[in-house]
């Protein structure tokens, strides 16, 4: 798992207000039906792989990456703390390398739907899980969760890229980025056309009642 230890020089930036859809994922974890929160969950398959160079990777994701550093809070605000070199990130390794195919193949599955149960708490940073599986033949497995409070699709391809490029080439310059802050405030700043919200207002008069979905009781990998 990561484990950021802080230190009492981090500091917290000015709360910013949550988007429509943060609010959305907000309410749907923490309301009366508290459901399970949105999520992506990456899983790779390499060689062999160095661990301390990997969570240096992930150190400099989290300093460079702000919506790694924010915390979202009950009152409806987030905060993004500030980068501290001083942070020390760690992840923890899972040995299955002495089992037999079958076993360990059997045990990473259990290792991924553990991890895709995950709830992370609010409040705190970073709503980020990382796990290393070290599998027969010496092949890894890298586990990577990132909270869907702080992340879509595209912002977790960009987050992958970037721990990949950083393990690669440690001393590789980030690319400019707009700030998170910066992204969520032009966001809120993009009003709503008023014919698409009337469209809508009356297109929902119509709509059947909602359809409950089938849950699958278990996790089941897909290629």
């Amino acid at each position: 798992m990561i484990t950021v230890q802080r230190k009492n020089d981090e500091k917290w930036g000015a709360a910013f207000p949550l988007t429509a859809l943060q609010l959305s994922y907000y309410y749907g974890r923490t309301g009366i039906n508290k459901e399970k929160p949105g999520f992506l969950y990456t899983r790779l398959e390499c060689g062999d792989i160095d661990k301390n160079r990997f969570e240096n990777a992930l150190k400099k994701t989290i300093l460079l990456c702000d919506s790694l550093r924010c915390a979202v809070f009950d009152n409806g605000t987030q905060r993004i703390c500030s980068p501290s070199d001083r942070i020390e990130v760690s992840v923890e390794l899972t040995d299955l390398s002495e089992s037999d195919d079958s076993k360990a193949a059997e045990r990473l599955e259990e290792i991924t739907k553990r991890i895709c149960s995950l709830e992370l708490e609010c409040g705190t940073y970073p709503m980020m899980y990382a796990e290393l599986t070290k599998m027969p033949d010496n092949r890894h497995i890298i586990h990577i969760y990132i909270d869907g409070l702080v992340c879509d699709v595209w912002t977790n391809n960009e987050i992958i890229g970037m721990i990949d490029r950083f393990y690669t080439a440690p001393d590789a310059e980030p690319e400019m980025r707009m700030p998170f802050e910066e992204y969520v405030t032009a966001l809120s700043g993009i009003r709503e056309d008023e014919n698409d919200v009337r469209f809508w207002k009356e297109a929902v008069r119509n709509f059947p009642e909602p359809i409950v979905m089938p849950m699958a009781d278990n996790y089941v990998a897909s290629d």
